[in-house]
């Protein structure tokens, strides 16, 4: 727990609150690289268990993610400037060719509002063709999270020196 001078104060999420937080969210930030250089989406996706589940066209960000599966996905749920949670997850891409991953991977998108969005709009970018859809995962390896709200304390400090 960390408090600031700015009256917040920062706690460490458990890894249940972790889970909570991408349960109840699903749209992050996908980061990839390769040779050096760093590429940041924003993604939505589904959650469950291990794995963050989303859908794609092919572009640079797949085919980023075939030749360095390594990706890192930032999630964060902000309620104000001093109220908020966010949580890092680093893992690897696992493309889904099977029929039946492909499919329970759409099961669990299609709860979500507007998780094929992103893909579409960004594959209509590029060709008036129809694309092929992507389906993938991400196998989550380490995930942290943070938390900061309005420290009362701090502030009730702060009147009382004035």
């Amino acid at each position: 727990m960390v408090r600031n001078e700015f009256g917040m104060l920062i706690t460490q999420l458990t890894a249940e609150e972790c889970r909570e937080l991408l349960a109840r969210t699903g749209l992050g930030h996908l980061g990839c690289a390769r040779n050096n250089e760093p590429y940041v989406v924003p993604m939505y996706f589904a959650y469950e268990s291990d794995y963050l589940y989303g859908f794609s066209t092919f572009g640079r960000k797949i085919e980023w993610m075939r030749a360095n599966p390594k990706v890192c996905v930032e999630v964060e749920e902000i309620a104000s400037h001093n109220s908020w949670a966010s949580v890092i997850i680093t893992g690897q891409y696992q493309e889904l060719p099977n029929t039946a991953e492909r499919c329970h991977a759409y099961t669990l998108l299609e709860q979500r509002t507007l998780w094929w969005q992103i893909a579409k709009a960004a594959g209509e970018l590029r060709t008036t063709q129809p694309l092929p859809t992507i389906f993938y995962r991400i196998h989550i390896d380490t995930m942290t999270g943070h938390r900061a709200a309005h420290d009362d304390a701090t502030e009730f400090a702060k009147v009382r020196l004035r």
